[in-house]
């Protein structure tokens, strides 16, 4: 059986008037369909220093969620915060990452998630006109702007 790929294009952002984070992921499957377009607000009241980060990590957990439940076995994810890809492995969580959970959170679901997919980062430029990298963050800048 053939694996089914896809990609995923994810962003994060925050909001300082709405204090609200935006996190937003475009997901190709198989290079053959519409984008799926996916893009979500949070607020994190007590975590307000790490809201970015969060909103990053978050959209990248759920293009593995939506990509898991759509049968997807292979799945790269372009991003353009290096947290990504560098909280993805356990040995970069340090004690000075204990204020926020959500670091070790983070690379757990991804150790958890990698045992079901082959889960890949792509770092791209931030703001270089990559098409659907464009299209995460405006959407991301969006729905934290509600």
């Amino acid at each position: 059986m053939k694996a089914l790929k896809s990609s995923a294009y994810v962003d994060g952002s925050y909001n300082f008037e709405t204090e609200s984070s935006g996190s937003a992921v475009v997901l190709i499957i198989n290079q053959n369909n519409r984008p799926h377009r996916i893009a979500f607000q949070r607020k994190y009241t007590s975590l307000k220093l790490y809201s970015s980060n969060i909103s990053e990590m978050n959209a990248v957990k759920t293009a593995i969620k939506s990509s898991l439940s759509l049968g997807v076995t292979d799945l790269t994810s372009y991003y353009d915060w290096s947290g990504l890809e560098f909280f993805s492995h356990k040995l970069n969580i340090k004690p000075r990452h204990d204020a926020c959970q959500c670091y070790k959170q983070y690379t757990d679901f991804i150790e958890l998630k990698s045992k079901s997919m082959k889960i890949n980062f792509v770092k791209v430029k931030a703001h270089s006109g990559v098409k659907f990298n464009t299209i995460a963050d405006k959407m991301a800048r969006v729905v934290a702007s509600i």
